[in-house]
Order: C-alpha cells, then sequence, then structure tokens
C-alpha cells in the first residue's frame, strides 16, 4: 500500500527528529501549560492584570510573539525553570 502524501511527511519529520527539535517541541508544550501564577510569580504579568492574564490563555504562543523583550526574557526564564524541574 502506498502512503499518502501527508503519512510521507510524518514519516520524513519522525525520523529527522533531532535533540533541538524535541526540546522546542517540550518548550512550546510548557508555554501552553503556564497558568497565571508561575507568570505572576515569574514577574511576566503583574499581580491582579487578569486582561493580561485573558489574553495569554486564549492565545500563549500570539501573546509571546507580541510581548516586549523584557516581558518575553522573564517568561524565558519561566520556561527554562519549568524544563529543568
Amino acid at each position: 500500500m502506498e502512503l499518502t502524501s501527508r503519512e510521507r511527511t510524518r514519516e520524513i519529520a519522525r525520523s529527522m527528529r533531532t535533540e533541538e527539535q524535541s526540546r522546542f517541541h517540550n518548550r512550546l508544550r510548557i508555554l501552553r501549560n503556564l497558568g497565571y501564577d508561575d507568570l505572576v510569580a515569574g514577574e511576566v504579568i503583574e499581580p491582579g492584570d487578569l486582561d493580561a492574564w485573558t489574553l495569554f490563555a486564549e492565545d500563549p504562543y500570539e501573546w509571546t510573539i507580541h510581548c516586549d523583550s523584557g516581558t518575553y526574557g522573564r517568561l524565558w526564564a519561566v520556561i527554562m525553570r519549568r524544563e529543568l524541574n
């Protein structure tokens, strides 16, 4: 049976997965699973800033792309701490 284009793409991706890709994927998962308390503790958002939390919770990837470099640095530190634990 011949593989579909989608199946071929998945097979190629699976065979090419590197340690770096695995770490990147893990960090995306961490980002997606951060909670309000994580962001406040990491000084990524201010305590009580429910507007910022709501925007982050709705789409953490979009929020991350648009945050300023200082906020991004603090967010990255939160992600790295979670990854190391």
